[in-house]
């Protein structure tokens, strides 16, 4: 092996006269101010690759924090959204909650959690709503299923196309007034859960309640009582 290296650097006669002459003719070039821009201003070049490095970087950690500010919910989030932030009837919050154990617990992003970007198919969010409303923020969420899905809208469940839908049991729907029903209820024309199995949305809320060791009830119960306590609060700060 050493043998033939010698014999190889023995053949070698030096330098070719076509690299010579491109070293020649480009410093030749330099001398009459005609070489390429980019050669002669490197720096240029520098500086746009540099850019380019921070502007990936930028990027890269602008992914990084949407990871690690994808937020998974519990039922006391869920009750929270439905009842503080959304601002929607407190009686209908055990079936929000229910509806949504049905539609986004327990998915890759959220396991054992309910997952606020869950998307299947051509439904998105914490209640899979589709057209796109289950992108926004939670309580956009709520508040468009209040308001288009739940009521007489052109898709809500009160509306004449979804007359003869069912409501859905087993997940505090059975406990609010007949009247309120008329103008809101989740149903299964929206949420064809209860289609093929009538307490697909009771088992998922006992499953979510058993693991959390929490009842959904209670639950609501306790966001409508901080309603409460924030009223008196600020009727008190007016009174002074």
């Amino acid at each position: 092996m050493i043998g033939f290296i010698y014999n190889f650097l023995d053949n070698i006669i030096g330098v070719s006269e076509d690299t010579t002459t491109g070293v020649y003719r480009l410093l030749d070039l330099d001398k009459k101010d005609s070489i390429l821009f980019l050669y002669r201003h490197w720096y240029v070049v520098v500086l746009f690759y540099g850019l380019l490095a921070l502007l990936t970087i930028f990027v890269l950690r602008k992914q990084v924090a949407a990871i690690n500010t994808y937020k998974c919910l519990n039922m006391e989030a869920i009750a929270d959204i439905w009842v503080n932030q959304a601002q929607l009837d407190i009686d209908y919050c055990q079936a929000a909650i229910g509806i949504a154990a049905g539609e986004s617990y327990d998915t890759t992003n959220c396991p054992k959690q309910f997952d606020p970007k869950a998307e299947n198919q051509q439904a998105s969010g914490l209640w899979q709503l589709t057209h796109g409303d289950g992108k926004g923020e939670s309580y956009d969420q709520a508040k468009t299923v209040w308001n288009k899905y739940m009521s007489n809208n052109e898709y809500g469940c009160c509306s004449t196309w979804a007359e003869s839908s069912s409501i859905i049991n087993g997940i505090g729907q059975d406990l609010i007034s007949k009247k309120k029903l008329q103008t809101h209820r989740f149903c299964s024309a929206n949420w064809t859960g209860a289609e093929t199995d009538i307490k697909y949305y009771e088992n998922k809320l006992k499953k979510v309640e058993q693991y959390e060791k929490k009842n959904a009830e209670n639950i609501c119960k306790k966001a409508a009582l901080s309603i409460t306590r924030c009223s008196r609060n600020s009727s008190r700060t007016v009174r002074t």
